[in-house]
């Protein structure tokens, strides 16, 4: 049966530990009830590496993922390179993925190195997940670069591209082939009959609760060693410019602000997005630090993070 293609836009999902969850349990339920599906998955992402690319007065970003069709139990890496041109620094990378349905799994922080020009070229990787199969959107990315102590110059943002994202059910596999059987079902039969015996049965019984037990714990334990330490991430902008510590506590916030509203939130990160195009000697009337510390009583107090 041929599945036409569906385009989904789903709202921003809870946090990383449930799409961990999710795919751990949807990936058991699935190898329990169709094996043939499965060994076709190994084909996703084969048709090469996609990129959207963006430059401008020897300013570059690029936006890639290694190739254009996953599965729904893929996790998809997507790697934002930026490089700045001479004299300049990047500033934060804008890239919301969960706004086009996309569950952010993880997030490496920016590696830096120079080229062979003496350009600062910055690398960072988001781990995404889907939730269904269909067509996805890989979003832009938007990026500044100015000279130190000066407003941005100017910025460069990428074209979004799409992917697919096919299911691991097999080909012929429906939705009747999954729909309960219309008659009375036949009891299993005892020993003695020529079906399965009665001990094998009750082995069986075991291994099926077993296996229950093991998949809860695994799902128990993601949830309390996954949760991401946003207030030790926030901590860590001391150590960095405050241009940088600025647009990156930002996005840390609206990280929190997306599975807990809160006005408080809300004031600051409009506060901070008036001040990233502040004109030049701003930082010194608005500086970090107060700031850093008033997002770490928030998410302390239960304002921002539970």
């Amino acid at each position: 049966m041929t599945r036409s293609p569906r385009t989904f836009r789903i709202t921003p999902a809870a946090c990383s530990t449930r799409g961990r969850a999710w795919t751990l349990v949807r990936t058991t339920v699935l190898l329990g009830i169709v094996t043939g599906g499965c060994g076709r998955s190994g084909d996703a992402g084969s048709a090469g590496a996609l990129e959207s690319r963006a430059e401008r007065d020897n300013g570059v970003i690029v936006v890639s993922v290694p190739g254009d069709r996953f599965t729904t139990v893929d996790q998809v890496p997507v790697t934002i390179s930026t490089t700045a041109p001479a004299g300049h620094a990047a500033r934060a990378v804008v890239f919301d993925p969960e706004m086009a349905g996309w569950t952010l799994i993880d997030r490496t922080p920016a590696r830096v190195r120079t080229d062979s020009r003496g350009r600062a070229v910055r690398t960072e990787r988001y781990l995404l997940e889907p939730f269904l199969d269909g067509a996805y959107e890989i979003p832009s990315a938007t990026v500044a670069f100015a000279e130190p102590g000066q407003p941005p110059a100017f910025e460069l943002s990428t074209t979004p591209f799409e992917v697919s994202v096919i299911s691991v059910l097999a080909e012929d596999a429906s939705i009747d082939d999954l729909a309960p059987p219309s008659g009375p079902v036949e009891p299993p039969a005892l020993a003695g009959d020529r079906g399965m015996p009665a001990w094998a049965l009750a082995l069986a019984a075991v291994l099926l609760g077993v296996g229950a037990v093991v998949v809860v714990r695994a799902v128990t334990s993601a949830g309390r060693t996954e949760e991401p330490d946003l207030a030790a991430e926030i901590g860590r902008l001391r150590n960095e410019p405050p241009t940088d510590a600025r647009d990156r506590l930002a996005s840390l916030l609206r990280r929190a602000r997306a599975t807990h509203s809160h006005p408080s939130l809300d004031a600051m990160i409009e506060r901070l997005d008036r001040e990233r195009y502040a004109p030049p000697g701003r930082e010194e009337r608005n500086p970090i630090e107060p700031q850093i510390d008033e997002a770490l009583r928030l998410l302390t107090s239960g304002g921002g993070v539970s």
